[in-house]
Parts: C-alpha cells; structure tokens; sequence
C-alpha cells in the first residue's frame, strides 16, 4: 500500500517538474525549441540510468566465509 502511494507520489512530482520546465521554456524560448528542451531531459534521464547501473555493477561483493 505505501509502495503504490509513494509512486504515484513520484509521479506527480515528475509531472509537476515537467509542468515547469516545459513553462520557462516557453518563456524563454519559442514553442518550437520544446522539442529540445523534452530530449534533453530524455537524455539527462538516460545518462542518470547509465551510471547508476554502472556504479550497481562496480560495487564489491562480500563473499561469506
């Protein structure tokens, strides 16, 4: 029950950050820059899964014995 409730929770804060980021966007820049603005965010998104999954598989692992 909490694990559902914390992710919609995340959920909507991803919607809220896009939300604003996709407004000062808009104030700062013209409608047809959004593009730039969604695949940077894409690729900011996916250069974060990269090195976490990196750093996952570099971690030492404690043999018992």
């Amino acid at each position: 029950m909490i694990a559902l409730s914390l992710n919609a929770s995340a959920l909507y804060l991803g919607f809220a950050i896009g939300g604003a980021t996709g407004a000062v966007a808009l104030s700062v820049m013209e409608p047809t820059d959004l593009g730039w603005v969604g695949g940077s965010s894409v690729a900011a998104s996916l250069a974060v899964l990269l090195v976490r999954g990196r750093q996952e598989r570099l971690k030492p692992v404690k043999i018992a014995g």
